[in-house]
């Protein structure tokens, strides 16, 4: 792979939605984050809240145009501060169908 080759395997999507989280490791209330980028087998949030590698978490959010749905994600690495790359683990399979399409819909308009 030559040097600045991406590496991800999925598209990644520029995004700025709200959405809230709770951690399935350490149960405690919803967090508020923002997801900054999304493509159908990662992400990445900014939140006040501080996260472990490895912590397992479930999100709440809905897409303009799709209706509210749960995805879990494990967070692979702080990018920065308060920002963290994760990896989406579990998600059913319409609602990954839903991702896509709003992902290549996403797209277009950028």
């Amino acid at each position: 792979m030559s040097k600045g080759e991406e590496k991800r395997k999925y598209i990644r999507v520029i995004l700025d939605i709200p959405c809230k989280f709770s951690s399935l490791d350490y149960p405690a209330e919803e967090i508020g984050c923002k997801i900054v980028d999304l493509s159908i087998g990662g992400f990445s949030i900014e939140t006040s809240g501080t996260l472990t590698v490895g912590e397992n978490l479930r999100f709440n959010m809905s897409l303009p145009g799709v209706r509210q749905f749960e995805f879990l994600g494990q967070v692979l690495r702080e990018v920065g501060e308060q920002k963290y790359a994760l990896r989406l683990s579990k998600i059913s399979t319409s609602d990954r169908t839903k991702l896509s399409n709003f992902i290549l819909a996403r797209l277009e308009e950028q």
